[in-house]
């Protein structure tokens, strides 16, 4: 279902906004667009298995904004806006595609960041707007990682909106032009990947299966164990 909110004082830009129910920060950020003057349509996302509705394109809009969003967005609705869909990435253009934060850690990698950029069908691979690293530390948690990177990418909505409201797309025309030389990964890895490195297999050394529980346990999406064709799940 689409949700549709009307500022008190209009500037008369729309926003499409795909964000994530009962996400604190997706309602902090409808909250900022209207009080910026932007006519606001809502559509939330509760998971991975959510499907779009077909009626959507009959919003008209200048911006399609997408934050922490599971949904796919095909071609008809990536051209809608007037002007430009934008998707904020929560991974640094070197981690496109799914489980970015899992695998950053994974590979004991020392910074993590998150990515503003335009779409395109293809995911992860639109020009880029923005984009900030920040460290991390040595057996940092995968869910600190996950609160930093939140944060961060709430930080990099706020900018993209005061921008808009004040400077227009000439703010997005400059900033793709200053990062023209940064370029995404051609490593993009996928849910199914991400689904592959959760199962814990019978010949992990103690040292491998650590790594898999800081990198890709979490209590929505446990490692799990299949055994006699029973599968098992990781509670700690």
């Amino acid at each position: 279902m689409i949700i549709h909110k009307e500022p008190k004082v209009n500037n008369g830009k729309v926003i499409l906004f795909f964000c994530r129910k009962k996400c604190s920060y997706s309602e902090q950020g409808i909250s900022l667009m209207l009080s910026l003057g932007y006519e606001v349509f809502i559509l939330y996302n509760k998971g991975k298995s959510d499907k779009l509705p077909d009626d959507i394109g009959w919003v008209q809009c200048d911006y399609i904004i997408c934050f922490r969003s599971w949904f796919i967005l095909p071609k008809h609705i990536i051209e809608l806006p007037k002007y430009y869909s934008i998707n904020l990435h929560p991974g640094p253009p070197n981690y496109p595609g799914s489980g970015c934060i899992n695998f950053s850690i994974y590979n004991d990698e020392k910074e993590f960041g998150v990515t503003t950029h335009l779409m395109e069908v293809k995911v992860d691979s639109g020009k880029i707007i923005d984009y900030e690293t920040f460290p991390v530390l040595k057996n940092q948690s995968l869910e600190s990682v996950l609160k930093t990177t939140h944060q961060k990418l709430f930080n990099q909505l706020t900018d993209l909106l005061l921008n808009l409201s004040s400077r227009g797309n000439e703010y997005i025309e400059k900033n793709i032009k200053k990062n023209n030389s940064i370029k995404w990964s051609k490593v993009k890895r996928t849910i199914k990947q991400l689904d592959e490195q959760r199962e814990i297999r019978l010949d992990f050394s103690e040292n491998e299966l650590n790594k898999r529980i800081r990198s890709f346990h979490h209590e929505d999406f446990p490692l799990f164990i299949k055994l006699h064709n029973k599968t098992f799940f990781l509670k700690e």
